[in-house]
């Protein structure tokens, strides 16, 4: 755990009163990051489950409206936290449940651009139509998002090794298929999949390019800690 949190202070703050805990102890990635990460898994899985599992184009920017309001919603969140945090007059006190929900919002929101942009690098039969086809697949994204939101809050209690494993997963999930799909678009591999099994490598890949960005990140920030 001791390695897994040093990575994650790669790309978390990891202040102890904006994590959720969990057996007595907070999670390695504060709340909006675990909504954020979370979210944008859920968001895939979801879209994988309703049969969009190779389409590669974007959503209607009408489909999109809801989502485009959450991350807006997450922006103002974000910002009223930060002037909290430096006593600067904020809008309203923020708290964890604000931001687990934001941040959930967000990571659907993500899903919706990574996911598409997964399947056309990775997929060499990636179908042309759009994800979040029909409209109510998004209202079925959201749902799946709030339902994580509701348990997490609901459920205080849940195993540590619970909430530390999906949250993990989730982290590496997601760094991966950005990794994945970066490499696989400069090295100009894109398109050579034709199931879904034969993107392991490039999610193998994508995993160990994540593990030395984290920790090359946590490094520059323990370094730049040392001197303020």
């Amino acid at each position: 755990m001791s390695i897994v949190r040093y990575l994650l202070s790669g790309v978390c703050h990891q202040m102890a009163s904006h994590c959720l805990y969990f057996g007595g102890q907070p999670l390695p990635i504060c709340a909006r990051c675990s909504g954020t990460y979370v979210g944008a898994m859920l968001g895939m899985l979801c879209m994988a489950a309703l049969g969009e599992r190779r389409r590669s184009g974007l959503p209607r920017f009408s489909h999109t409206a809801p989502l485009l309001a959450l991350v807006a919603i997450w922006a103002f969140d974000s910002a009223n936290s930060t002037l909290h945090d430096w006593g600067l007059g904020a809008a309203y006190t923020p708290t964890n449940t604000l931001r687990l929900i934001t941040g959930t919002g967000m990571g659907l929101a993500v899903a919706s651009v990574l996911y598409p942009a997964a399947n056309l690098a990775l997929l060499g039969d990636a179908q042309a139509g759009r994800v979040l086809e029909p409209a109510w697949h998004v209202a079925a994204i959201m749902s799946v998002g709030g339902a994580f939101v509701g348990l997490t809050v609901l459920w205080p209690g849940a195993p540590r090794v619970l909430a530390l494993a999906v949250h993990i997963a989730a982290v590496a999930a997601v760094l991966a298929t950005v990794n994945a799909t970066l490499l696989s678009l400069l090295l100009q591999r894109q398109a050579r999949a034709t199931k879904l099994v034969q993107t392991a490598p490039w999610l193998a890949l994508g995993l160990w390019a994540a593990i030395l960005e984290t920790g090359a990140m946590a490094a520059l920030r323990s370094m730049l800690e040392r001197f303020t």
